[in-house]
């Protein structure tokens, strides 16, 4: 399984390490230090795929979730370089147009929409399938973050879309 952090649509992908990965059933721990959250859209590959034309692109994915991104302040560690550090919430059928979203994180909560960028995720899927596999299970994070906030701990993390949770974690 592959998981893929984009940093544009057009730029090279960022490749995260599978240890790095992990869902929303443990406590994140933060080490020591300052220390950054995204909240970030993302969708999974539901079937094989090498050289997608971009016109059957949206034949290989269908689930959508959002992901929490536990980054260094002041460093150019990227995420997903540590163990742990992309965490992943429950997957819902990917709607047909945008759905709201609510994150609270401790006391405070912000609501914003996610719309999926289909034309860009098409070419992306397109060109990224010319050079490796897609294989079921490989997980692509879109670039723009919905919520980039100081981590604090103790505290927690939960999202909701549509009124359903999707997120909901300890923060450590």
């Amino acid at each position: 399984m592959k998981t893929l952090i984009l940093n544009s649509f057009d730029a090279a992908p960022q490749l995260i390490a599978d240890s790095a990965v992990t869902t929303d059933s443990m406590p994140l721990f933060v080490p020591e230090g300052a220390w950054t959250g995204q909240v970030r859209a993302a969708v999974r590959i539901d079937r094989l795929g090498k050289s997608i034309k971009e016109r059957f692109a949206s034949r290989y994915y269908g689930a959508f979730t959002l992901v929490h991104c536990l980054l260094p302040q002041h460093s150019e560690i990227a995420c997903g370089a540590l163990d742990q550090s992309v965490i992943h919430g429950r997957w819902l059928p990917l709607p047909q147009a945008g759905v709201d979203v609510a994150i609270t994180v401790g006391n405070d909560t912000t609501r914003t929409a996610v719309d999926i960028p289909r034309e860009e995720l098409h070419r992306f899927i397109s060109l990224y399938s010319q050079l490796a596999t897609f294989k079921t299970g490989d997980i692509i994070i879109f670039p723009t973050p919905l919520l980039q906030f100081s981590l604090t701990a103790p505290s927690a993390l939960r999202a909701e879309v549509s009124g359903s949770e999707i997120l909901n974690f300890r923060i450590l």
